[in-house]
């Protein structure tokens, strides 16, 4: 099994049989098929393509497990030179790449061409498993260039797809996408600056580092000449793909918010530039940030009405509770209880491990313990607590006034307005240190129930501006 090819190999005027058998041989026989010279090689091959140099005619050849392409000559089979193709560059060997954090593919079928980069020298072109396609020089083995696609790419072909006169590569890649490549005519910008979207960065020193968002994303880069559009991606420095090429018309800047970026990772944009006639040019990547969180989660709580009866015939007899918290790192969990004056939890009403930079639920609490029982009738306060993924936490609550069968008398149900500070005693005889709330009591007493708000469009709004409480944080 394998591939043939003709070529006159040995420079002799006779056309030789190129045998690439794919179990370890690469052969070349004469025209009556007796063997010229045979190379042993140590595991199976790809398909190798052959080129004419000023020394002769040059076999490019590869190991389908490895990443090195080699450069044999014609004549004989020896080895001319041999590079390790990886991340977009070229070594000479794997520890090498190791050493200059190049992750190595595997490479597919190799191809030539008489000159794709208009400086004279022949070429072999080949894919990678690592996205890249590489151009290497014929000759010396060389690196030309090489291009990110970002998808395995498959076996390329050479061709003058848009009959300019020169030689482009055309692959298709793991990505569903053909692409051609070669010589665009337009420059790629000559810088990318990472910014929060807020404002257009005019130089390095105004290029950010760290963005304190997993979700807000920025970036401006300088215009080239001749571009009609600009198209950008985010990527991961591992070259994941977190948002595809995407057109910016002939804007040379962009901002989103939508994003969910993990902490503590780097992040390039990757901007190129487009011309009317269809030709892209180069990518130019920025130098990178980093999502950080500086800040706890911001929380907020209301609860509406204040004051519940329950089991009497009194109205209401329940209490809903909106909660609301943000964290421009990401939220990581959330619980939200019912504690007594002492502090001792009494009754949980949620929680779990949430995502994302925003996060609200509303939950209803009817004066009942975790066990089902009424609690005794009394002040209490709703709390809700927030962690995000550096384990800073968020905290608020709001008080709770319960006017059950048991209060005995109404002035166990007089709610006092709070007017001390974070430092001070909360309404109600509560402790003032695990409570940062704004806000007081409604004055309401056993005798006189209130009616529920719950039907009016504008209970929110009304809750949120007496009953929200301060976000108290604190680091873990």
């Amino acid at each position: 099994m394998g591939t043939l090819s003709f070529a006159d190999l040995d420079g002799d005027g006779d056309i030789e049989v190129l045998h690439v058998a794919r179990l370890e041989r690469l052969e070349s026989l004469n025209p009556d098929l007796s063997t010229n010279w045979v190379v042993d090689m140590d595991g199976y091959l790809a398909n190798s393509a052959t080129v004419q140099t000023a020394g002769g005619v040059r076999i490019g050849t590869a190991l389908t497990h490895t990443a090195n392409l080699e450069v044999r000559a014609g004549d004989t089979g020896g080895l001319v030179s041999s590079v390790l193709l990886a991340g977009g560059r070229a070594f000479a060997d794997l520890a090498a790449a190791a050493a200059a954090g190049a992750r190595p593919g595997r490479i597919q079928d190799v191809v030539a061409a008489a000159d794709l980069t208009g400086m004279g020298h022949p070429t072999f072109v080949v894919g990678s498993t690592d996205g890249y396609v590489y151009c290497v020089n014929a000759t010396d083995a060389s690196l030309d260039w090489a291009i990110n696609l970002r998808a395995e790419p498959g076996s390329p072909i050479v061709g003058d797809v848009d009959a300019d006169g020169l030689s482009e590569v055309i692959v298709a890649a793991g990505d569903g996408l053909v692409y051609a490549v070669g010589a665009s005519g337009l420059e790629a910008p000559s810088t990318v600056f990472d910014t929060d979207g807020s404002f257009v960065a005019s130089s390095p020193d105004e290029d950010l580092d760290e963005l304190p968002s997993s979700s807000t994303v920025g970036a401006n880069w300088s215009a080239v000449p001749g571009a009609a559009e600009y198209r950008y991606s985010i990527l991961r420095d591992d070259d994941l793909i977190v948002v595809p090429w995407t057109g910016t018309g002939s804007g040379t800047r962009f901002a989103r918010d939508d994003l969910a970026l993990q902490l503590g990772r780097r992040y390039f944009v990757a901007v190129r530039a487009a011309g009317a006639a269809g030709s892209v040019s180069a990518e130019t990547r920025s130098d990178g940030f980093v999502v950080i969180d500086v800040d706890a989660p911001d929380v907020m709580i209301a609860a509406d009405p204040t004051l519940i009866h329950p089991g009497t015939a009194s109205e209401p007899t329940s209490t809903r509770i909106d909660v609301g918290a943000t964290d421009a790192g990401g939220l990581r969990s959330y619980r939200i209880s019912v504690v007594d004056t002492g502090g001792v939890p009494v009754r949980s009403l949620a929680g779990g491990a949430i995502a994302g930079t925003r996060f609200s639920t509303s939950r209803t609490w009817d004066g009942r313990d975790d066990g089902g029982g009424l609690v005794p009738s009394g002040p209490y306060r709703v709390t809700a607590t927030f962690l995000d993924w550096t384990s800073r936490e968020g905290t608020a609550s709001v008080r709770v006034l319960v006017c059950g069968a048991d209060a005995s008398s109404s002035a166990d149900c007089t709610v006092t307005p709070a007017d001390a500070g974070p430092d001070g005693p909360v309404d109600g005889g509560l402790p003032a240190g695990p409570w940062n709330v704004g806000g007081g009591g409604c004055n309401c007493s056993l005798s006189g129930a209130r009616p529920s708000p719950h039907d009016s469009p504008a209970w929110l709004v009304i809750a949120l501006l007496l009953f929200v409480a301060r976000v108290r944080r604190r680091r873990t």
